[in-house]
């Protein structure tokens, strides 16, 4: 694992890491078992620490300890300062490949993540908002059955009110009708009689004219 930062390509132990790493296996096998990480997640600082390895030059690194630095450059040179620098640079380009493949998964991971978390904050927003308006249209279909019911038993008072008006008023006029009827009928009997009192007083008229 090595953990690049902007001071890596200029720290000769860290080179001599590498070093060891390629003299005792092949290029390719070093190759594929280096993992490269940023140390920083910028990505213009990751793409100019990568930029600068992949020009990577030995006699650029240093030690601390010029005596260090000594020992380490002469069994640098024995292995060969260019083919060190070589193998160093194709390592830093490809682990720039594959830090640009792991930056745009990360990238897509991360815009995956975030419209996951807009639509549960959409989805939370929404929820918020609908609840109490279907609380208010609960509420308001209780009050409108509840209205609808009202509505239905004041007709049922109405209809029952005109049955008993209808009834109460065929009963009036079933009694007036017989007040009518009695009182023809009376109107009837007198008239006859008036009639028989007419004739009597006639005949009794008759009866003083002859006398």
């Amino acid at each position: 694992l090595v953990i690049c930062g902007p001071t890596y390509p200029h720290r000769l132990w860290c080179a001599w890491e590498l070093c060891t790493l390629f003299s005792f296996m092949r290029e390719e096998q070093a190759l594929d078992r280096v993992d490269m990480v940023a140390l920083t997640q910028e990505a213009e600082a990751v793409e100019e620490n990568m930029n600068v390895l992949s020009a990577f030059d030995v006699a650029n690194a240093h030690c601390y300890d010029p005596n260090e630095e000594a020992k380490l450059r002469r069994v640098i040179t024995a292995v060969g300062e260019d083919q060190f620098n070589d193998r160093v640079r194709a390592l830093a380009k490809k682990c720039k490949s594959r830090h640009v493949k792991r930056m745009r998964l990360s990238a897509a991971a991360r815009k995956a993540k975030e419209r996951e978390a807009l639509k549960v904050l959409l989805g939370e927003m929404v929820e918020s908002k609908l609840v109490p308006v279907v609380d208010h249209v609960a509420e308001l279909q209780k009050t409108v059955g509840e209205s609808i019911s009202e509505v239905v038993k004041l007709k049922a008072q109405v209809l029952a009110l005109k049955q008993e008006q209808k009834t109460g008023l065929s009963s009036q006029q079933s009694q007036l009708s017989t007040i009518i009827t009695q009182q023809t009928d009376s109107f009837a009997l007198q008239k006859q009689r008036l009639v028989s009192l007419s004739e009597e007083l006639a005949g009794l008229r008759a009866g003083l004219k002859l006398e």
